[in-house]
């Protein structure tokens, strides 16, 4: 029989099982996520990946690769250790460096490709084939290697749970049952395993004749037995040990780098979750992947140990599943990219080395067929680059991905009168195109354009009070949430010309004076600036610490014609509503966010989601002078997440954005409406009709100066 041949028998039904296990598995946990009354969007899992970081995946292939040095060697010295009988002899069948490296790769790729990590015996064969390694001597590297990262992980486990204070204690019981298994199985094994196969050995040589199947099977668990004995002997294990410690924790901080990656542009909840919650959620998912669950590459099963652990913690399940779908994805793009360049090298390059029949089975000094460093370094640069241009193929073909447009919109002629009377426009920031630009939309005839064309992101338009000009935001690189606080650029577009103009770095949420001769913007976590037009000259107007302004980032900032200041800011992670002006106590409006005045000044708007509708949300109108709350906008229906309100000057027309209950401002499905306020709320007539991304819009109408 060929060496690879027992690994054809019953693949494709293993295969099969897999992927059926793996569909199951996440339908479920999409069942479980949609149960919670949230949507769920698994197309965001597309965008995750495509807005992550490309230098900290680099860097998670850089820490892939030096892991798989790492495994080589651990993987040799455990081969070495089970074939050395005498000091100073070292077996012909030990694997070069070269070999093991390639085939350490190769086996980070199929680990998982079966079921029940069947995947492993392709590690023994591979060996077995291009080594001439002894199947039990690759059995016996595998099976101390398997136990050697149980022996660390358990303990691992046992003081991040300690640490965290984990509200059952599941995890820990299911740890320190591991650890007593590890260390039952190397009792069984050292003591156990020699007196059975004494015993065994005992009864064949009484039963000469028996069964040629019991006969062989027991001459392989024989010859594995003589290998894990002779491992035990060599005195190794403080070696390896030290060897699995940098691997397991190389592997965890790569984990935390990838998952922070996609979570960074796509999940800010999640990257904000302290970082042992992260790790412990990245071992559950390690120790779920271990577990006999017929899936394929463990998808689904990785998923659902880190998704219950983040979930215990009060993170949004269905973010929770999607940011770990992309970060299992992107591990193993990296697997399968460096494990097929080893297999094309391992099968195109140099066969190993056969010894004669007469030849000894041991001999002295044999010589590497190159240095381990620099064939470590070869395979690396290799690895690099098909890693690399698989990367930048993703990246064409995502800057290609368009959002699919939903159900066409209401033609006008059908729509209330209030509205098929309007003229104006809304302006809005959108991805439809495949990046956020700013749109523009004519409310006469609902067309529509893009206002800016590039390639970076661009947000929060503002349109001016005559109405000739649009400010907004523009990110310094391709994707950027607004929730990041690396630096933004202030821009203003002229509508009808096209031509912008940089009017502050480092800035963010613009918005202008009522005459148009001021643009205040928010610099900084806590600063608020204005900008002269006339004299191009810039000052603070706000910080932290004065004017009653709490020491806390500030978000969303309105300033109205009396120069008060409104906004939000985190309380111990609760949005709050605050109105900050000189001379006067700070005034804490509300639970909310999104504290915007009126254009009159006469009242502000908020979000709140306290005894919202349908998914929570709902608009409030705050009276600064009474100080009185009244509930105001809510829509029915499905998309009732209510979002960025904004008035047209007239205080009669309210722009906003709904989606389904998902929340992230400039990730998720969010649609624009208009609604007439001394109309029902289910007048509300919606403007944009596609999957993508439409948010923070604003309107002007002529005849009145649209005011902040």
């Amino acid at each position: 029989m060929k060496p690879l041949d027992f690994l054809s028998k019953d693949v494709v039904r293993h295969l099969l099982m897999g992927i059926a296990g793996s569909f199951i598995v996440i339908a479920f946990l999409f069942y479980a996520s949609v149960n919670s009354d949230q949507a769920i969007h698994p197309e965001k899992i597309i965008l995750a990946i495509r807005q992550s970081s490309v230098s900290w995946f680099i860097f998670f292939i850089l820490l892939g690769l030096v892991g798989i040095w790492l495994r080589a060697i651990r993987y040799r010295i455990l081969i070495k250790a089970s074939l050395t009988d005498q000091p100073g002899t070292v077996n012909t069948e030990v694997p070069t460096m070269k070999q093991m490296i390639l085939i350490t790769a190769i086996r980070g790729m199929v680990v998982d490709l079966l079921p029940a990590r069947l995947g492993e015996i392709v590690y023994v064969a591979l060996l077995k084939k291009f080594a001439k390694t002894s199947i039990p001597a690759g059995l016996s590297s595998l099976l101390f290697a398997i136990l050697l990262d149980i022996a660390v992980l358990a303990p691992i486990t046992i003081l991040l749970v300690l640490i965290i204070g984990f509200p059952t204690a599941t995890p820990l019981k299911i740890a320190i049952l591991a650890l007593a298994i590890v260390i039952s199985f190397y009792i069984g094994i050292r003591f156990i395993l020699p007196l059975l196969m004494s015993l065994l050995n005992g009864f064949r040589e009484k039963h000469t004749e028996s069964n040629g199947y019991l006969v062989k099977g027991l001459d392989i668990i024989n010859q594995l037995n003589v290998a894990v004995q002779t491992t035990i002997r060599a005195g190794v294990f403080l070696q390896v040990l030290g060897l699995t410690i940098i691997v397991r924790s190389l592997k965890y901080f790569g984990l935390l780098i990838l998952f922070y990656s996609v979570a960074k542009g796509s999940f800010p909840d999640l990257y904000n979750i302290v970082w042992v919650n992260t790790l412990g959620a990245m071992i559950a998912s390690e120790m779920t992947a271990a577990l006999p669950i017929p899936t394929i590459m463990s998808f689904g099963a990785w998923e659902a140990g880190g998704m219950t652990f983040m979930s215990y913690f009060g993170a949004p399940p269905q973010d929770s599943l999607l940011a770990l779908i992309a970060v299992h994805i992107k591990t193993q793009a990296v697997d399968y990219g460096l494990g097929l360049t080893a297999l094309v090298l391992l099968f195109t390059g140099r066969k190993a080395i056969q010894a004669s029949p007469t030849q000894s089975r041991f001999v002295t000094n044999i010589k590497p067929t190159a240095k381990p460093l620099f064939l470590a370094l070869g395979f690396s640069i290799i690895a690099m680059a098909v890693a690399i241009s698989s990367w930048q193929w993703f990246e064409k073909q995502s800057n290609e991905f368009r959002f699919a447009p939903q159900t066409p919109s209401t033609p006008l002629a059908q729509r209330p009168d209030w509205m098929q009377k309007l003229q104006g426009f809304v302006v809005w920031s959108s991805n439809q195109h495949g990046n956020h630009d700013i749109m523009i939309m004519d409310l006469s005839d609902l067309t529509s354009r893009q206002l800016t064309i590039h390639p970076n992101t661009e947000t929060h338009p503002r349109i001016s009070p005559d109405g000739r000009k649009v400010a907004f935001i523009r990110s310094n690189e391709k994707w950027q949430s607004w929730r990041d606080q690396r630096p933004w650029n202030v821009w203003v577009l002229d509508i009808s010309s096209g031509d912008e103009e940089l009017i502050a770095e480092s800035g963010t949420a613009p918005s202008w004076s009522p005459d148009g001769k001021t643009l205040y913007f928010h610099r900084s976590p806590a600063e608020i600036w204005a900008h002269d037009f006339a004299t191009k000259h810039q000052t603070k107007i706000y910080q932290s610490k004065e004017h009653g302004v709490p020491d806390a980032e500030l978000l969303w900032p309105s300033i109205d014609a009396q120069g008060r200041l409104a906004a939000s800011y985190k309380d111990n992670g609760r949005p709050t509503t605050i109105i900050a002006e000189p001379n006067k106590d700070l005034t804490v409006v509300a639970l909310g966010c999104m504290l915007t005045w009126s254009p009159k000044n006469d009242f502000a708007v908020f979000v709140s989601n306290i005894e919202g509708g349908k998914q929570k949300n709902q608009f409030n109108k705050y009276d600064p002078k009474t100080g009185e709350i009244v509930k105001w906008l809510d829509l029915p229906g499905e998309l009732s997440h209510e979002y960025f309100p904004r008035l047209d000057a007239s205080q009669k027309y309210l722009v906003f954005g709904a989606s389904d209950g998902a929340h992230e401002p400039d990730i998720e499905d969010y649609e624009i409406y208009i609604w007439k306020t001394d109309t029902d709320n289910a007048e509300a007539q919606r403007l944009t009709f596609d999957t993508g991304n439409d948010s923070w819009p604003d309107i002007y109408l002529p005849g009145s100066h649209s005011l902040e």
